[in-house]
């Protein structure tokens, strides 16, 4: 029954104080309840974050190199010393133990660890973000993707010989494992001073010349092989060859980063490949530079007490993990560092939660709001009753 028609068509004074009355009424209980829910806090929250239902544009980081841009003479050497800054970064990071729960399409805030300790590997999951104001922003708004990266690590300690050569001040290492014997050389440094120096053949070196850099890997795509010197400074473990005489520990170490599930590259558009994935296995002892009158290789030391200057006494299963942790770091510092790329997906929204600030006193205002309306709705059955009048006023 429409109390405006009431009140305009009825001729009875009394029906239409009436109407006005309750209609006044109605207006001033509605403003009270609006003046309090503007003291309601709008609070956004992280089990408010949701995926749009549409399909629109989500960012994600292009992972085709660790390096964008520059004025470099070899890109593939400076994408090589890029993923060693990129792990150096990454060390920074915060890490902690795989969740249970899947993380796919979980807001990122709900599990704010840069990457995962798996136990035996290292995840780091990409993340799909609601664009950001400008390309190379990274919005807060961002929800776990189902594309994961792992990085693992088979260390051994074989058996070898080695000789010190004072004037080349290299310590010369003669590797005697069955049907892989082969000869490292290391500056001579670990013998010196407390650190701990990792060696690879950079994958842009072939036949000791800088090549394009197209290789997939030493042990298989995606898996580069690290040489390790370790100044001893404590007992050796338990199982493991050591010679005393030699004051050092020596690792070999192959260091595999792929995508979780053998899938043949990560994510299709993250477009992280094969070759990026060695590049950032060997990472470690990436220098920016190879030592090519002494077989090729990288090197880079860490001082003993360092990130990564851990000393492992001569623990295979300590310098995997070691070496795979550093190779995830500069896959979660790439893909936080480097420049955005928009393709279709559900971007993440983020919701939020209407919190009053005075609960009782809104709840009064309903409460009082409602028993006025029962109350003149009993006043109104009692003045209209036995005269039907009002309802030809209404047309009816």
């Amino acid at each position: 029954m429409s109390l405006l028609g009431l009140l305009w068509r009825s001729p009875r004074p009394k029906v239409k104080g009436f109407c006005a009355f309750w209609i006044m009424l109605n207006i001033a209980a509605q403003v009270a309840i609006s003046a309090l829910s503007l003291t309601y806090n709008a609070e956004p929250g992280v089990q408010d974050i949701y995926l749009d239902a549409r399909q629109d544009m989500v960012a994600i980081p292009d992972m085709s190199r660790f390096v964008m841009g520059g004025r470099f003479g070899e890109l593939a050497q400076a994408e090589s010393y890029a993923a060693h800054i990129l792990g150096d970064i990454g060390s920074s990071y915060a890490y902690s133990m795989l969740p249970e729960e899947p993380l796919t399409d979980l807001p990122v805030a709900t599990h704010p660890s840069s990457f995962w300790n798996a136990t035996d590997h290292w995840e780091y999951t990409f993340v799909n973000s609601a664009p950001g104001p400008g390309p190379q922003d990274f919005s807060f708004l961002s929800a776990f993707s189902n594309q994961t990266i792992t990085s693992s690590a088979t260390c051994h300690t074989p058996s070898y010989d080695f000789s010190t050569n004072y004037t080349a001040d290299t310590v010369t290492i003669r590797q005697k494992d069955p049907g892989n014997d082969r000869v490292i050389i290391f500056p001579n440094s670990a013998g010196l001073e407390e650190r701990i120096i990792y060696l690879t053949t950079p994958l842009y070196i072939e036949e000791g010349r800088p090549q394009s850099g197209k290789q997939t890997g030493h042990c298989g795509p995606g898996c580069s092989t690290i040489h390790i010197l370790e100044v001893a400074t404590g007992p050796p473990a338990a199982d493991s060859f050591a010679r005393p005489d030699s004051g050092f520990y020596y690792y070999e170490c192959n260091t595999t980063v792929a995508p979780k599930g053998g899938a043949p590259r990560a994510a299709g558009h993250f477009n992280f490949s094969a070759t990026s994935a060695a590049i950032a296995a060997q990472a470690i002892a990436l220098s920016g530079r190879a030592r090519l009158g002494q077989g090729a290789t990288a090197v880079m030391p860490y001082n003993l007490g360092l990130p990564f200057g851990e000393a492992q006494n001569n623990s295979a299963a300590g310098m995997a993990a070691m070496v795979s942790r550093f190779a995830i770091g500069v896959v979660a510092a790439a893909a936080q560092t480097s420049r955005k790329i928009l393709v279709p997906g559900r971007p993440p929204r983020q919701g939020v939660r209407l919190v009053p600030e005075r609960p009782a006193a809104f709840a009064a205002v309903v409460a009082a709001t409602l028993g006025t309306h029962l109350v003149f709705l009993v006043l109104a059955a009692v003045l209209v009753k036995g005269d039907w009048g009002f309802l030809r006023d209404l047309g009816v």
